[in-house]
C-alpha cells in the first residue's frame, strides 16, 4: 500500500516534533514555585519558610535584588532559613528552590529589618528662633541608635502632653538629626516625642516626651539714643491680651561695643511686657 506525499510529510513532522520535545525536556524540569513567606523579622534577624515540596533546596541571601552580592548561600533539608545578625533597616532578598531542578529560576522574596527605636531627645536650645508670631523654629536631637544615616523618624508634636487625642496634634516626618521643626507659634509651650520608621514604614515605640516653650518674636528697635553718660534704647513691644503667639513674657536687653557681643557691657531684663524702652546711665 503506498501513503500519499501529505501523509508522509505530516508523520515526518509528527516523528520531528516529538523528537524535538524529547530532546527539549529530557534531563530538565520546570522550577516547582515554593511560595517562601516571612515568617518572623526583627532589628538584626529574618526567618523564613516556604512548602514542603523535597528533602533538599538551595537557598540564598542578598542585600541586592539580582543577586550579584550574595551574603549567604547552600543547601537545606527542612523547608525553613534562619539568618541572624543582619543589619539595622535593610532590604534583604531571599530566594529558594528544589536543589535537584534544573531550572535556574527561584521563589524568591524581599522583607525589611526592622529600625531600633531614637533614644533620648533633647532640645539645643540656643538654635531657636521666632521670625513672627507662626513661624517659631525649635531644633531637636536624638541617639539614633545605631540606626543608619538613610533612616526617617516621625516626630509627634502637641500642645499638651502626650499622648493625647487632640485634633490640633501633628507629625512631621524628619530624616538623621538635629532637626529644626518650624512653623510652631511663638511663645507656646510643645511636646515632643519620636519615633523610627523603617524603609517599609513599620513604626518603634515612641520615646519620652520632651516639652519646651518656642521664643517670642523678635521684636524691633525704634530708637538708640546715646548720650555722654548714658543711652536710651526704644523697641515695639510685644504684647497682646488675646493672641499668646504674639504675646511676650518681657525682653532681655544686652548692650556692649563689640558686634560679637564680647564684652557685654549691660545685661538686664526685663518682665513687663508692656515696656517699651528703657536708660542705662554710668
Amino acid at each position: 500500500m503506498k501513503m500519499s506525499v501529505s501523509r508522509e510529510k505530516s508523520m515526518l513532522k509528527s516523528c520531528l516534533a516529538s523528537l524535538w520535545l524529547g530532546f527539549s525536556f529530557a534531563g530538565f524540569s520546570f522550577a516547582t514555585e515554593l511560595n517562601p513567606i516571612t515568617v518572623s523579622i526583627s532589628t538584626g534577624s529574618a526567618n523564613f519558610s516556604w512548602d514542603n515540596a523535597a528533602t533538599q533546596y538551595a537557598v540564598a541571601l542578598s542585600s541586592v535584588s539580582d543577586f550579584s552580592v550574595t551574603l549567604d548561600s547552600g543547601t537545606l533539608a527542612n523547608n525553613s532559613a534562619s539568618y541572624p545578625d543582619l543589619n539595622l533597616n535593610t532590604v534583604y532578598y531571599f530566594k529558594v528552590k528544589i536543589f535537584t531542578e534544573t531550572d535556574p529560576n527561584y521563589s524568591q522574596l524581599s522583607t525589611t529589618t526592622y529600625a531600633n527605636k531614637p533614644l533620648s531627645p533633647v532640645f539645643i536650645s540656643n538654635d531657636f528662633t521666632a521670625i513672627s508670631s507662626a513661624a517659631a523654629t525649635v531644633k531637636i536631637y536624638w541617639d539614633v541608635n545605631g540606626n543608619p544615616e538613610y533612616t526617617d523618624y516621625m516626630v509627634e508634636i502637641s500642645t499638651e502632653n502626650l499622648p493625647n487625642s487632640n485634633a490640633g496634634n501633628f507629625e512631621i516626618m524628619e530624616p538623621y538629626p538635629p532637626v529644626d521643626i518650624g512653623t510652631l507659634n511663638a511663645n507656646t509651650t510643645y511636646f515632643f516625642r519620636v519615633k523610627t520608621l523603617n524603609l517599609d514604614l513599620i513604626p518603634t515605640a515612641y520615646t519620652s516626651v520632651i516639652s519646651s516653650s518656642t521664643l517670642a518674636m523678635d521684636t524691633s528697635l525704634t530708637e538708640f539714643l546715646t548720650y555722654e553718660t548714658s543711652a536710651t534704647i526704644k523697641w515695639t513691644p510685644v504684647q497682646s491680651a488675646t493672641n499668646q503667639a504674639e504675646d511676650s513674657e518681657g525682653y532681655s536687653i544686652v548692650l556692649t561695643t563689640s558686634p560679637i557681643y564680647e564684652p557685654v557691657l549691660i545685661s538686664s531684663s526685663i518682665s513687663d511686657n508692656l515696656i517699651s524702652s528703657v536708660t542705662f546711665a554710668s
